[in-house]
């Protein structure tokens, strides 16, 4: 049984190979079992024996064989060219437009890439087009396979109706960014996160209390609350990237009462996740709460830079 198995395997891997070679040739898929078989049969006859001959007789080689062999390896190999191409940091694409012997479109595109340390070239894929030969039919292909983010250049012959469609190719968020509101709005977000990320990274770290914390956090509270009297008064400049947005204009009042009411929602998450009714520091002389409506913006300012500063060490172990 194991020997049968074994021929039979070995039969189905020689039927693959030379399918392969039938497809690189560019022969008609008949001619294995019309030329290739027999002749083979008959260079085993006489230089091995009859039992070379029945061994040569299990590989399948007919036309419908062949044809589903050589299909089957054209997927294995397109499968393994995007597996490579995903694995590469980048790829670029090099297209053009022709036409075969019965005058029908066909679009060819070349993919380079990276694989291995090296750049490798291969053809990506030589489509039938039933309409006009656009960049769209290949962006449909290829957005099915591949990510557009990692094309860095796409080379084509020119054709408008070639690169149009291509080199349009940008993110949903590019026609916001025209949108100096949404702007705005986008630079505030992004000052928040990086004071809240600094203070993640000021609360982390070995040989810290519990008090430390508690008046990183109180001091954090403190700050949403002068935030947003700042605000009121059309102050921005705890903002950095938002004050580089509005330069010397001075935002309309939607978008400050919109930063008060956000500050003010933060705040509120402060106090249920951190109530002051639960203070470990009870019973000890906090600061973080005194009220700084008198005080000047500078004076503001570095009361609690210095709250918040002390003991922050981690945050510049991790940049």
């Amino acid at each position: 049984m194991r020997a049968t198995t074994s021929i039979k395997e070995n039969a189905l891997r020689a039927s693959y190979l030379v399918a392969n070679r039938i497809a690189k040739a560019k022969k008609p898929f008949t001619i294995g079992e019309e030329l290739i078989l027999p002749a083979t049969k008959d260079i085993c006859r006489e230089l091995l024996g009859e039992a070379a001959v029945e061994k040569i007789a299990h590989v399948p080689l007919s036309a419908d064989t062949v044809t589903r062999h050589i299909e089957e390896i054209a997927e294995d190999i397109e499968a393994q060219l995007f597996e490579r191409i995903n694995a590469s940091p980048w790829y670029a694409l090099q297209v053009d437009e022709s036409t075969d012997i019965d005058n029908k479109a066909i679009l060819l595109a070349y993919v380079r890439y990276l694989y291995q340390e090296d750049v490798h070239e291969d053809l990506l894929c030589a489509l039938p087009l039933p309409t006009n030969t656009t960049g769209a039919e290949l962006d449909g292909y290829i957005s099915r396979q591949l990510k557009w983010s990692f094309c860095v250049g796409i080379c084509t012959d020119g054709a408008v109706a070639m690169t149009g469609r291509l080199s349009e190719k940008k993110s949903p968020l590019a026609a916001h960014f025209s949108d100096k509101v949404w702007v705005t709005k986008l630079a505030y977000l992004c000052d928040i996160f990086n004071l809240l990320n600094e203070l993640n990274l000021c609360l982390q770290g070995k040989m810290k209390t519990v008090f430390k914390l508690a008046d990183k956090v109180a001091a954090f509270k403190a700050k949403l609350e002068l935030w947003g009297r700042r605000v009121n008064r059309g102050i921005f400049d705890m903002f950095h990237a938002l004050m580089g947005i509005l330069g010397e204009t001075e935002p309309e009042h939607s978008f400050s009462q919109l930063v008060h009411d956000h500050l003010s929602l933060i705040l509120k998450k402060f106090e249920r996740y951190f109530p002051t009714t639960k203070d470990p520091r009870t019973g000890f002389e906090a600061n973080a709460k005194k009220s700084c409506v008198n005080l000047s913006i500078a004076t503001e300012r570095k009361d609690w830079q210095v709250k918040a500063s002390e003991g922050c060490d981690v945050r510049s172990r991790h940049r």
